[in-house]
């Protein structure tokens, strides 16, 4: 495990044989993951804009995701940021190995309805990156709440025989469009490696959006704008996203 100095904050650097990411405490998010040297991952950079900086990575959308005006929650959270406030909450770190990190957030009723608990658990596994989200309802009564992935892709490496064959069509630049459930996403790079992303549980919806030609996003979300995953008292539900990478044979 090494620290690296980043323009705002400390960055984690984790390695794994041909693996690398870094993590943000500040999100709690991965910031950069590549394979031999190659960005799976749109990379944040170390100079530039707040947008610049926003726009990488694979930040976690929660406790909403979205805009909400239009929706039924647009007046329970007037000032609720859009896509929430984890990506600009800093979480604490509980554990730090050389391939993984776990965080942790504590939220209450003063940030959002009802108490809860969030952990991130990132790890490079011998196959490529695991990112688990662990969110847990501490009281006593329902809760709701979003949870969803932004993983910025990284065009320039090329994402090509991209399956399935809903996502072979681009979205323009600048623009979003909406899939029904994918559990799983596979395209190959300009080297020719394969790159299976898989979701667990099964999103409700997929997001595919382009913000310009160097990253494509393809999101998935467990709930819809302005609306929540149902958690019962003490209920602890897992978000997965898992991006495997490898060489082809020969």
């Amino acid at each position: 495990m090494t620290e690296v100095e980043n323009v705002k904050q400390k960055l984690v650097e984790l390695k794994s044989g041909l693996y690398k990411a870094t993590v943000d405490a500040h999100g709690g998010y991965v910031t950069s993951f590549s394979f031999n040297g190659q960005d799976i991952i749109f990379p944040r950079p170390e100079l530039g804009n707040e947008k610049q900086m926003k726009r990488s990575g694979i930040p976690v959308l929660s406790p909403v995701a979205g805009p909400l005006k239009g929706t039924s929650w647009e007046n329970v959270y007037p000032n609720m940021p859009q896509h929430g406030t984890r990506r600009i909450s800093t979480l604490s770190i509980l554990s730090l190995k050389d391939n993984g990190i776990i965080l942790q957030q504590i939220e209450g009723p003063r940030n959002f309805r009802g108490a809860w608990s969030t952990t991130a658990e990132v790890t490079l596994t011998k196959n490529g990156l695991t990112v688990i989200e662990i969110v847990e309802n501490l009281e006593d009564k329902p809760g709701e709440r979003a949870v969803a992935f932004h993983p910025y892709f990284n065009s320039e490496c090329g994402m090509s025989n991209i399956k399935p064959n809903e996502l072979e069509n681009l979205p323009a630049i600048d623009e979003s469009r909406t899939l029904g459930p994918i559990g799983e996403v596979s395209y190959t790079t300009n080297s020719g490696d394969s790159v299976n992303v898989r979701f667990s549980p099964p999103p409700i919806k997929i997001v595919d959006w382009r913000g310009d030609s160097s990253y494509r996003c393809i999101e998935p979300w467990w709930a819809k704008k302005g609306d929540g995953i149902t958690f019962g008292p003490l209920e602890k539900k897992s978000f997965t996203l898992e991006i495997e990478v490898t060489q082809p044979i020969g």
